[in-house]
């Protein structure tokens, strides 16, 4: 979305979307060992190290996931501390974290 007072289904959504607890951050690949990731958040993860910064709708056409699919998706690996959403010209874009740079250099490969 282009129009910064416009509403904007991903900013929205993700924004009103529980979030990690306070204070909480994934540390290292080793501590995600132990949870689980569906292979498609493992797919999104594998596309984003390897693009770089892309955007929601990319991904998600790339996919072919609902929009509901895909927030549900990115819901769970921003809160795990491994994705980032921004918006980059006016478009909301996933780019990883540090620790989700390290997670997908080590258990990604």
């Amino acid at each position: 979305m282009t129009q910064p007072d416009s509403v904007d289904p991903w900013s929205s959504f993700l924004s009103s979307a529980q979030g990690p607890p306070s204070g909480s951050s994934v540390q290292s690949g080793a501590a995600l060992e132990g949870a689980p990731l569906s292979d498609s958040a493992t797919e999104l993860l594998r596309a984003v190290a390897a693009s770089g910064p892309v955007t929601v709708d990319g991904l998600r056409e790339r996919f072919g996931f609902s929009a509901l699919r895909m927030a549900q998706e990115v819901i769970v690996l921003r809160d795990l501390g491994l994705l980032e959403v921004r918006t980059q010209d006016g478009e909301d874009s996933l780019r990883l974290t540090e620790s989700g740079t390290r997670f997908a250099a080590r258990w990604l490969g």
